[in-house]
């Protein structure tokens, strides 16, 4: 029969949920993951014939029952993709065969998983209601304290406890952007124990978050991928099993990034973007570079660095100046 529109394909596999970020005060559109750690939401050329040719085939791979071809773990993964250190970036997960638009780049199982990790957040900030005023210290700072949280850190330590040594090496050997010092980048390596919240910071930098179960994940090799904000990939998760589709052709030796949350030129934020060139136009300054730069700032508050992907280099000295 013939098969649904690309929309309501893509669309069993999206949902409608609160910002968990900025305290449900607004609300993404996302595939399967939290914009706290994953946003994954629309790329650069949305609505275009061959964006929507994209997205269906990636919809009708995931509406199949086909079992991927590829895991964290397999001889695929390891002849298909590569882990790098990149100077101010950490590790990074490269190609090391070319990948079609619409191909599956790898299916992983996660390495560790966290119940209620959404809950104890919540919670954690009513607390904080009791004594401050939480929208006065910022998201930011409100996540370095959940990276904390002796509820969160307990949750991680017991779900360390059950994997292999090999295994916990691996979680501990993660990035880490709420480490002491961290600053444009999150730290990479392995870092010390005795760093306060070093195992709940790993977690908040690497899980991917599912807020309908409120479960959180962390995987080996796919919560390496970088943002970008011109993303060559799509990230969906099914089952708790993570799946990376390339949306561009991507060749050997190219890095492999998504985007962490939806892209402001999508069409859906017509609304949004003639509010900020209406107030951009009042400030007499450009609407596009304003526009990057309330991306970016929003970017550094989630997640601790300042975007420097090929898409915003180019403003980012002309985005600072428009946000001061």
């Amino acid at each position: 029969s013939e098969l649904p529109s690309t929309r309501s394909l893509v669309s069993r596999h999206a949902r409608m949920q609160p910002c968990s970020c900025c305290g449900g005060s607004g609300s993404v559109i996302f595939y399967g993951g939290c914009p706290l750690c994953d946003g994954v939401g629309g790329f650069q050329d949305e609505g275009s014939d061959d964006a929507d040719a994209i997205l269906r085939k990636i919809a009708e791979a995931l509406c199949s029952d086909e079992p991927d071809s590829c895991g964290s773990r397999s001889t695929l993964a390891l002849e298909t993709l590569s882990v790098e250190d990149v100077v101010g970036k950490g590790s990074c997960l490269f190609a090391r065969k070319p990948f079609e638009a619409g191909e599956l780049i790898i299916g992983e199982e996660p390495l560790l998983t966290v119940l209620g990790t959404e809950e104890m957040r919540r919670d954690m900030v009513a607390e904080l209601g009791n004594t401050c005023n939480p929208d006065a210290i910022g998201t930011r700072s409100i996540n370095a304290a959940f990276a904390q949280d002796e509820r969160l850190l307990r949750s991680v330590s017991d779900a360390l406890s059950q994997l292999s040594e090999a295994d916990a090496a691996e979680f501990m050997a993660l990035s880490n952007c709420f480490s002491e010092g961290a600053e444009a980048a999150c730290t990479n390596g392995s870092p010390q124990l005795n760093i306060p919240g070093a195992l709940g910071g790993i977690f908040l930098t690497n899980a991917v978050a599912d807020s309908h179960s409120d479960t959180s994940r962390v995987y080996s090799l796919t919560s390496r991928i970088n943002h970008s904000c011109a993303p060559n990939a799509l990230a969906f998760q099914r089952a708790g099993r993570r799946r990376i589709y390339a949306i561009a052709h991507i060749p050997v030796g190219e890095e492999i990034c998504i985007s962490y949350i939806e892209d402001y030129s999508a069409g859906k934020h017509a609304e949004f973007r003639a509010c900020v060139e209406r107030v951009a136009d009042h400030a007499g300054i450009d609407s596009a570079t304003l526009l990057a730069a309330l991306f970016r700032e929003q970017l550094f508050v989630k997640w601790g660095f300042w975007c420097c992907c090929p898409r915003c280099a180019p403003l980012a000295a002309k985005a600072e100046h428009a946000l001061n």
